[in-house]
């Protein structure tokens, strides 16, 4: 699913020019999708009805997926750090309100410079267990790890180990108490530290 070469999706009379300039799968079943859009006034209402042809382009195929859109240029990469991943309403007050700001912000950004870059996760139906995709740019642990010390790589490799049930010799309470950061998981530091020396 990659796309040849630029495909205009705007139609003559629209007072924008909506161009898609990279479609393709990504692997888990994400789909990414380029544009670039270029404005033939200023008005609100312009940029609302390209952006709202442009995620439509995108999500036909999946109505019910998660959507995340991030312009693209290095203006904005320098000025805003995340674009989050959520259901089309979310994303699109979210996405135009920041959009406002930057677009305000920022004289010198010309729009038409800007890659708009989609990526559209299905929503997966059936039994299984469900994708997870972790948003890299927020960086958001999936064990929090309680501590006020520096061996933080330790308590994550026995917090691991406990909470998916890799150690041997425990009940469900005790791999608990090591999750939780209790005093057995102090006691596996201790011995595991010992070991590495």
């Amino acid at each position: 699913m990659e796309a040849k070469k630029d495909k205009i999706l705007s139609k003559r009379g629209d007072s924008y020019k909506l161009v898609l300039t990279k479609e393709y799968k990504h692997k888990a079943s994400i789909y990414v999708f380029n544009y670039k859009i270029s404005l033939k006034d200023e008005k609100q209402e312009t940029f609302t009805n390209a952006f709202e042809h442009m995620v439509d382009y995108s999500i036909k195929d999946y109505p019910n997926g998660r959507i995340k859109i991030v312009p693209i240029h290095e203006i904005i990469i320098t000025k805003h750090k995340s674009w989050p991943i959520r259901t089309y309403n979310t994303v699109k007050k979210l996405f135009m309100d920041q959009m406002e700001r930057l677009l305000n912000s920022a004289e010198e950004l010309n729009l038409e410079e800007v890659i708009f870059e989609v990526t559209v996760i299905p929503n997966r139906k059936g039994k299984g267990k469900a994708l997870k995709i972790l948003d890299v740019t927020n960086k958001r642990s999936i064990i929090q790890i309680k501590n006020d010390d520096t061996i933080c790589l330790s308590r994550a490799i026995v917090t691991s180990l406990a909470s998916n049930k890799l150690l041997k010799d425990f009940t469900d309470s005790q791999l608990k108490h090591i999750n939780e950061g209790r005093p057995l998981q102090k006691e596996l530091l201790k011995i595991y530290m010992n070991n590495q020396e």
